[in-house]
């Protein structure tokens, strides 16, 4: 083995390399407020896509942090029926409130903001397609924030994000209400900077 790296420095610089990328990346997830609050290990985030995707909103967003905004993940907040709902990620800023729904789907995805449900249309390798239904988010996230804004109590302006991962396509989404975005992960910092500003 010893002989290979002799013989060819360049597999000794490519390990070097990668070795290089693997400890900056895990020394800035293990310094980030995301691992601070929620402890998940580094690995788990790049087999669990729900955590994934949280922890991209945070990347996205993590510069927040200068103008005094606090990041709190998968926070459960009691609900009128007794039970609890949970907030992906919430912002904290003094400009309010935002609360996201992380959605790490792919393929096409369609709904308006009233529907009882959303569409997800898959394409298959034999060109076949596949029709998945999900609860709408916009009702969900809604749902997150009359059961935080009943629970805090206090008149804060909060604003609903609706994520979804570049996989997917948002093909038709119908949305009016002001305070509601539905985007996709790669539009979180200007979206977010529209309202902020």
């Amino acid at each position: 083995m010893f002989e290979l790296f002799v013989e060819n420095p360049l597999y000794f610089m490519a390990i070097l390399v990668c070795i290089g990328i693997f400890v900056n990346s895990y020394i800035s997830y293990i310094t980030s407020s995301y691992y601070k609050v929620t402890k998940h290990f580094y690995f788990d985030i790049y087999t669990d896509k729900g955590k994934y995707g949280e922890y991209l909103i945070y990347k996205h967003l993590k510069k927040m942090e200068a103008d005094g905004a606090k990041f709190l993940f998968n926070l459960y907040i009691p609900n009128s029926s007794g039970g609890t709902t949970e907030i992906d990620v919430l912002i904290i800023s003094p400009k309010g409130i935002f609360v996201f729904e992380s959605k790490n789907y792919s393929g096409w995805i369609f709904g308006s903001e009233n529907q009882k449900n959303w569409y997800q249309t898959l394409s298959g390798r034999d060109r076949t397609c596949c029709k998945e239904k999900f609860y709408n988010p916009v009702r969900q996230n809604r749902a997150h924030i009359e059961a935080l804004k009943k629970f805090l109590q206090v008149n804060v302006p909060m604003w609903s994000i609706i994520v979804f991962s570049e996989r997917c396509t948002l093909k038709s989404i119908e949305i009016t209400s002001n305070d509601v975005a539905v985007i996709n992960r790669d539009k979180l910092g200007r979206e977010v900077a529209s309202i902020y500003n």
